[in-house]
């Protein structure tokens, strides 16, 4: 299912350039991070490292960024930028809806 992510990515992105629809890149970018996610679920990686790796992966997107030329830099910043806040807010609300209530006895 990875693979099947990662080539479904490299199409769009190769979309983008060809046909230079350059919105195609966000979309190649998702299917990347789904790339991540399953390769995670397959090497079976404890869910309290989602947030690291998902972080260290949306840097890199953002350090490629600076290698490309300017047109497509912003696309790849805003695209590693958006992902880095949905990680952040949506780790919180895991974090906060589905820790178990832990009563404190004085």
């Amino acid at each position: 299912m990875a693979l099947i992510c990662v080539i479904t990515g490299v199409l769009f992105l190769s979309a983008s350039y060809r046909f230079s629809k350059l919105d195609l890149i966000y979309l190649s970018n998702v299917f990347f991070y789904l790339a991540v996610w399953n390769l995670l679920r397959f090497f079976v990686i404890e869910n309290s490292f989602l947030p690291l790796i998902f972080s260290l992966f949306s840097i890199g997107i953002y350090a490629v960024s600076y290698q490309i030329n300017s047109e497509l830099k912003n696309r790849y910043q805003i695209s590693a930028l958006v992902a880095q806040t949905f990680i952040a807010s949506g780790f919180t609300l895991v974090v906060t809806l589905l820790q178990p209530c832990q009563t404190f006895i004085l």
